[in-house]
């Protein structure tokens, strides 16, 4: 721990969990304190896991670290097998309440392999999870943010072996065929957010690991053709889809209307009441917030006060309706402070790896900087656990030189 404290000293260290320890003092001022320690307890991945690998780190030189990447790689595919077959038994001959007589995913679970993908991908993930969990008796949590912020870092992982030019060949055409598994995947999920950080930073990355300008340049060229052709594929305003109709059930949160359902997502969607009450909670205590604990229930009444005027529709029993923002989740819960003092240590973590040209290690940064804007990821475990894994292993790497360790 002292070489370690001597080298790099406490810097990192504090900068990294800053956030977390004055989250933990807001506790002091909140009135729900058991769900403040609750989050506590859910965060100590961020405070222990830096402290660990930064003070008295286990011996991961950059064989084991691959062998972690794979790992991950291998824990996701497997995890996606288990949901296929949770889908295609529990989602498989669903009668639809609302239209007698109208069965979707009808012969789902007896079907061929090929039969069962072709009709999971045309019933869009978000309807297949959901008339699954209306019939299994133990219901499987899975929400796509996650899962598709899991499935773009292992698509960005294979992408770094792609380019490492100690890999064989033979190994990077079978990483090219597990990466457009990957890739269909990450679509099938339908994440919003994930989509569109994966049109960025998967070519962002591959562009700026190209060293030919000639290269550089026909690549852009590539997808920005390519581009325009995702977009007219998508553009389907002037369909027309019959009502009460299986498509009909099966077009929300589909890839295919990707363009119709952002529309209607920004005209109505529950996000639009949850930021306005993001808002009013920030501007009644800018300074201190509300104390960790007590965030859901104000968010709770704000939502009650908005329903009573009769203009807002909202299922506040059923659904969870955080904050949906990371950032305004840390204004409310510890004030001003508190959220910039988060964003200095996303902004330390980013310098750090951009002067050390670690190209993984930013898009990593974006990639959960940028999630956390549509959802509060760090509030659950899994989330913490994920973000805590990845930075601390990826921060020892960029303060501790490894001559070893090179594209």
């Amino acid at each position: 721990m002292a070489k370690n404290r001597d080298k790099m000293g406490w810097k990192p260290f504090l900068v990294n969990i800053g956030f977390y320890l004055l989250l933990g003092f807001s506790v002091l001022y909140s009135e729900n304190v058991k769900n403040a320690m609750v989050q506590m307890q859910k965060g100590l991945p961020l405070l222990v896991l830096p402290f660990v690998f930064l003070y008295f780190p286990p011996r991961i030189d950059i064989k084991r670290r691959h062998t972690l990447y794979g790992a991950f790689i291998m824990a996701n595919f497997l995890f996606a097998g288990y949901l296929f077959k949770y889908l295609t038994d529990n989602a498989s001959d669903f009668e639809a309440i609302t239209t007698p007589g109208l069965i979707l995913f009808e012969g789902l679970k007896d079907g061929s392999f090929f039969g069962q993908i072709k009709d999971l991908w045309n019933g869009s993930f978000y309807e297949v999870l959901y008339y699954a969990r209306l019939k299994a008796e133990s219901k499987l949590y899975v929400h796509k943010t996650y899962a598709s912020q899991n499935v773009l870092w292992c698509i960005l992982i294979i992408v770094y072996f792609i380019f490492r030019r100690n890999i064989a060949w033979s190994i990077k055409i079978l990483l090219g065929l597990v990466l457009i598994l990957l890739m269909a995947l990450l679509f099938y999920y339908y994440s919003l957010v994930n989509l569109a950080l994966f049109l960025v930073l998967v070519p962002g990355y591959i562009f700026f690991r190209i060293s030919s300008k000639k290269t550089r340049v026909a690549f852009a060229s590539l997808i920005f053709l390519t581009g325009i052709g995702i977009f007219s594929f998508l553009n389907t305003s002037t369909q027309r889809i019959d009502p009460k109709t299986y498509e009909e059930y099966t077009r929300f949160e589909h890839p295919r209307y990707i363009l119709d359902n952002i529309a209607a997502m920004l005209d109505k969607d529950d996000r639009n009441i949850i930021n306005k009450c993001n808002a009013q909670l920030i501007a009644s205590s800018t300074v201190f917030g509300l104390g960790l604990g007590d965030v859901q229930d104000q968010l709770d009444h704000c939502y009650e006060g908005l329903i009573e005027t009769g203009k807002y529709s909202l299922d506040i029993k059923t659904q969870n309706l955080n904050p949906h923002n990371y950032y305004a989740f840390l204004w409310m819960a510890g004030g001003i402070v508190v959220l910039l003092v988060f964003l200095y240590m996303l902004f330390f973590n980013f310098s750090l790896a951009f002067k050390n040209n670690d190209l993984l290690y930013l898009a990593l940064i974006l990639l959960i900087g940028i999630n956390l804007m549509a959802e509060s990821t760090l509030s659950r475990a899994h989330g913490v656990l994920f973000f805590a894994l990845w930075n601390s292993l990826l921060l020892i790497k960029n303060l501790v030189d490894n001559e070893n360790d090179r594209p």
